[in-house]
């Protein structure tokens, strides 16, 4: 069968198993490496993310400083720090769901701890509310903070782990 063929099929018969394997592992090359960049991307918003939360724990923790002090005071000092601290928290919260949105898809690793970060920021108006009024203890008011805290920390924690 062979043997009735002109020389340029036999050709291409000789080149087609080489150039097979040549395509063949060429796609698993490529496979490894958009695996690799898929990681390396995941890596990188983890990395961006432990940031953006280590900002918003700093602000966190100042503001929970200032409202002890605040309510310590009975209303009477630290009202204008105060104010000035929330505004911060607030803009570095807002950075914070502006970076979840751009990166959607690339931080699942942490999905539970960032949902248990997200819930506890949602008591932060109403402490502040509570502060406000001083209808709160120093130290109900802390603990509050604190578990939002901790919540960060602990993504952070998953952040590393990961």
């Amino acid at each position: 069968m062979l043997a009735n063929l002109k020389i340029a099929p036999k050709l291409l018969l000789m080149l087609a198993i080489p150039v097979l394997a040549m395509f063949y592992f060429a796609g698993q090359h490529l496979s490894t490496n958009l695996q690799e960049m898929r990681s390396l991307q995941e890596s990188s918003a983890l990395a961006s993310l432990a940031t953006v939360e280590s900002a918003v724990i700093h602000e966190l923790q100042k503001e929970r400083g200032l409202s002890a002090g605040f309510l310590g005071s009975k209303g009477e000092k630290f009202k204008n720090e105060l104010s000035g601290q929330r505004e911060k928290t607030d803009a570095v919260c807002k950075k914070r769901m502006a970076f979840l949105e751009t990166s959607k898809g690339r931080i699942n690793a942490v999905t539970k701890q960032l949902e248990s970060s997200i819930a506890a920021a949602q008591g932060l108006s109403a402490v502040r509310s509570e502060v406000d009024g001083l209808k709160v203890e120093a130290a109900q008011a802390i603990t509050v903070y604190t578990k939002m805290i901790t919540a960060d920390m602990d993504l952070i924690s998953a952040v590393v782990s990961t």
